[in-house]
């Protein structure tokens, strides 16, 4: 079917309230392509698109039609039992009425579920998913993405991210928007009380006591949660240890048009502004933001007269090296723990865990292989050991009570890294360079360059059919295909270049976006690092491929 065709049907079949939305593409061939030339895909980190009518858009009709392929998988792969969903939802627009329809068309299919009251961070809605011992649990969120975005996550069991939706992917594609889906009106919505949020808030207070430093009281926070769900959390957290952060007041409350920040993620400097603006008439220590949905976390600390950006490889190993030395001095030690760590966060912290008597276990990117780890120690009865998990795009794991990337857990390791720091009398950045002075310096940068699909899929082929013997200057070593890796999850559309120097380029399209994602690091001088990175980011931003 067309896109002109498809275009048709919906203005044909929609009520009549989304009618006007189709209509105003009338004539617009470019707008009608764009929203119809291909169904909104249900990937490995579930779907996310642009909000609108239309099959490649986040909208009632395709959020009933994965939960219709959803509820299909639940009833597949659970025979003969009670299943049981949990739902929840950011602060993005329309997301209390997505998390609806989806309870409904899961109801209207026998399967129980229950909703959040309000928008609520994806860590608790894992953890609930757990504790509530759910088949299943579903999150209506685009994380860092801009407003005009809205999205669909799952999660299993065990509380992490389902690796393999294969399954689920034929079956929503096997599903009708128009034919399948029955009224679901008359189904009730069953809402969630506030107590699976306290449950959660004693789980972090174990963690908490764990920790063998001084108190954190006396750190000036700033906090902003990007007009996100941690709004709700992360100021109650920090008050119970005596903390009370400066919140960002124009990004201090759920706001699906992010106003004063289009750009809500972590990752990126401009996200920051407003917080800093504040951290420096309140003469903060550091400045705190997590995305909408509350589980990435970035940071900027006071060093000297200014503030300094901490990325995510640099956090990593600043939590890592802080925990591993915690562990080694603590009454309850445990032994041979272990870091999990994806492979574009560089080996750094493999000789930080050697130090400790540590094991690295690796992955692909993704917080969801992660998850499976833990899944599977906990399986050996060795979840005791893990200590944490991190990846370079602001994820963090310390603990196991959920098995996804958790800001909130993290805010408090931070705090504790920070109040340990300020005992000795020394920034979180000169605690960096001391760890770089004993392990060796580490640069990475993460370039995203937004590309159709097609495009890069065609250059990452063309790497593979005739492999390069240089990028910019820098002579290529070795080379690794992941989509030949004899590991079943390790395998991937993942290439992996070895540069001369010891320098890594590591390539992979997005899970979730248009996007080629490519990873620099070198492990050289300061100075030496910013040029080889440079030179790198400036060849692959202008090669012709993507003309």
């Amino acid at each position: 079917m067309t896109a002109q065709q498809k275009y048709k049907l919906w203005c044909d079949s929609v009520d009549s309230q989304y009618l006007s939305q189709l209509q105003s593409m009338q004539g617009d061939n470019l707008a009608i392509e764009d929203a119809f030339s291909k169904d909104l895909e249900f990937g490995t980190a579930g779907m996310r698109g642009l909000m609108g009518m239309g099959s490649n858009r986040i909208n009632v009709y395709t959020i009933k039609k994965a939960t219709i392929g959803i509820a299909k998988y639940l009833q597949q792969t659970n025979q003969d039992k009670n299943i049981k969903v949990v739902v929840s939802y950011d602060n993005r627009r329309d997301g209390k009425l997505f998390a609806q329809i989806v309870s409904r068309v899961l109801e209207n299919n026998n399967i129980s579920c229950q909703i959040f009251q309000q928008p609520t961070p994806t860590p608790i809605l894992v953890y609930a998913t757990r504790y509530l011992d759910c088949d299943l649990g579903i999150m209506i969120t685009a994380s860092h993405n801009p407003k005009e975005y809205n999205g669909y996550k799952i999660f299993e069991r065990s509380g992490s991210q389902v690796i393999d939706t294969t399954l689920i992917s034929q079956l929503i594609d096997e599903v009708d928007v128009f034919q399948d889906i029955v009224d679901d009106i008359g189904f009730d919505v069953k809402y969630l009380d506030d107590s699976i949020v306290q449950q959660y808030f004693q789980e972090l207070n174990k963690k908490y006591d764990s920790f063998n430093v001084s108190s954190i009281k006396d750190i000036k926070v700033v906090y902003t949660p990007l007009n996100g769900t941690g709004s709700t959390i992360v100021p109650e957290l920090l008050a119970r240890y005596g903390n009370c952060p400066f919140v960002v007041p124009e990004q201090g409350y759920c706001n699906p048009d992010f106003e004063t920040c289009p750009n809500p993620n972590p990752e990126h400097l401009d996200s920051f502004e407003l917080g800093l603006k504040y951290a420096k008439l309140n003469d903060a220590d550091i400045v705190v933001a997590t995305d909408p949905d509350a589980d990435r976390i970035g940071v900027m600390v006071r060093h000297g007269d200014g503030y300094v950006y901490i990325n995510g490889n640099q956090m990593g190993i600043l939590l890592t090296e802080f925990l591993l030395s915690q562990n080694a001095t603590s009454n309850n030690k445990v032994l041979n723990p272990i870091v999990v760590r994806t492979i574009v966060t560089g080996n750094l912290v493999d000789k930080i865990a050697d130090k400790y008597g540590a094991t690295i276990r690796e992955t692909l990117t993704g917080f969801k292989y992660i998850g499976n780890i833990i899944r599977e120690l906990r399986e050996n009865s060795e979840e005791h050991r893990y200590l944490i998990g991190f990846e370079e795009s602001m994820g963090y794991l310390i603990g196991t009570h959920v098995g996804d990337k958790d800001a909130m857990i993290t805010v408090l390791a931070i705090m504790q890294l920070m109040a340990y720091c300020k005992a000795k009398n020394i920034s979180l950045i000169e605690k960096l360079n001391e760890i770089y002075s004993e392990f060796g310096y580490f640069s990475s940068q993460t370039l995203s360059l937004r590309i159709d699909t097609n495009k890069v899929q065609s250059y990452l082929n063309s790497l593979r059919q005739a492999p390069p013997t240089n990028f910019a200057s820098y002579l290529i070593q070795s080379f690794q295909d992941y989509s030949n890796h004899t590991n079943k999850l390790m395998c991937a559309n993942v290439l992996s270049y070895k540069l001369e120097n010891g320098v890594s380029v590591i390539l992979r399209p997005s899970g979730t976006e248009p996007l080629l994602k490519i990873y620099l690091m070198a492990s050289l001088t300061e100075n030496q690092n910013n040029k080889i990175i440079g030179d790198l980011k400036t060849y692959f931003s202008n090669l012709k491929a993507f003309a």
